[in-house]
């Protein structure tokens, strides 16, 4: 009974081995399938790389000189802006001049008439006394005149 415990031994070794030879086998296969499937895969895969790197490099590109003309617009608007911008603070300069010198004139102006009233007040005064003695002559000549 001891030897055929042995040989029960022996046979499941043998059949492990057995096992263990095949597992290795396949293994050793299994590898070289998927090593030739690798190969083929990274040549696309690097194909397809490849095709993704240009096209990115493209779209980068196009976004590059879509952001140097957006640059330029910006810099153009900005430009446009400052000049009308100073454009339209030189008319507010010059309307400030002109309201000044027309003020200026009328201010002229009130000071002539005051002195022209002024002067014709003297005048009245030294003719013929004061305002309500020249209506009353006014007044008593216009009577006479309806009569």
């Amino acid at each position: 009974t001891h030897e055929a415990h042995i040989d029960k031994e022996d046979d499941q070794i043998q059949d492990q081995s057995d096992e263990t030879t095949t597992v290795e086998a396949e293994a050793e296969i299994k590898p070289q399938n998927e090593m030739i499937q690798v190969v083929s895969m990274d040549d696309t895969e690097k194909q397809q790389f490849l095709e993704t790197i240009a096209s990115l490099e493209s779209q980068l590109m196009q976004r590059e000189e879509q952001l140097a003309s957006k640059s330029d617009q910006i810099t153009s608007l900005t430009l446009q802006s400052e000049a009308e911008t100073a454009k339209l603070r030189q008319v507010i300069t010059e309307t400030k001049d002109e309201a000044k010198k027309r003020i200026l004139r009328a201010k002229e102006r009130v000071e002539e008439m005051q002195t022209k009233l002024t002067d014709a007040v003297r005048r009245a005064d030294a003719a013929g006394g004061s305002n309500q003695e020249q209506s009353d002559i006014i007044n008593a000549l216009r009577a006479e005149g309806e009569q």
